[in-house]
């Protein structure tokens, strides 16, 4: 997790990840760490189609 150093430093930061809600819950950063196959498929439909927008030029 470190886009907590660059956001204390000023950076504009967005945080993106798949999982429960509570990092516990997936045992996050621990042995066995782990997440729904389902979970992962979304996170990584969210962050293709980001990047292909944004690599189209279909900026805010």
């Amino acid at each position: 997790m470190d886009a907590r150093h660059y956001a204390s430093a000023g950076v504009p930061t967005i945080l993106y990840g798949t999982g429960p809600k509570d990092p516990l819950d997936a045992n996050v950063h621990r042995a066995n760490e782990r997440i729904k196959v389902a979970d992962l498929r979304l996170a990584t439909e969210v962050v293709a189609r980001f990047a292909y927008d944004w690599l189209a030029g279909e900026r805010p």
